[in-house]
């Protein structure tokens, strides 16, 4: 993975066009890793709880213990999360029949303020 590639976009952008979007009920932070841009995804985030109403889940390579550790903005990130599906994706343990997860090592934790409320 290369964090130099890829194209910059401006966040008022992101706002437009998810303003735009008619019939979505959630948000979904993935691919690379969230967290790396836990500002800016803190942002969006918050934007689409306020204004749109939306809940918002994300998945991480990291599990849910380290980026309490870690603190932080990817910390603060996780705060505004109602849910999280923590951990990587190993090929190792890989199930198909688990809910909106890859591996049987990731979790999906339902969250209210950073606290986990629910693991399935």
């Amino acid at each position: 993975w290369n964090p130099e590639a890829g194209v910059l976009v401006d966040l008022e952008d992101v706002k437009k066009e998810l303003l735009a979007m008619k019939g979505q009920t959630g948000l979904t932070f993935c691919g690379g890793e969230p967290s790396i841009q836990a500002e800016a995804c803190i942002e969006i985030a918050r934007f689409v709880k306020k204004e749109l109403g939306w809940n918002v889940w994300s998945f991480s390579g990291y599990t849910y213990e380290t980026l309490k550790e870690k603190g932080g903005k990817p910390w603060e990130f996780v705060k505004e999360l109602d849910a999280l599906i923590d951990g990587p994706f190993v090929l190792e343990q890989r199930d198909l029949t688990l809910k909106f997860r890859g591996s049987k090592n990731q979790r999906l934790l339902h969250l209210k303020n950073g606290e986990i409320t629910k693991v399935e």
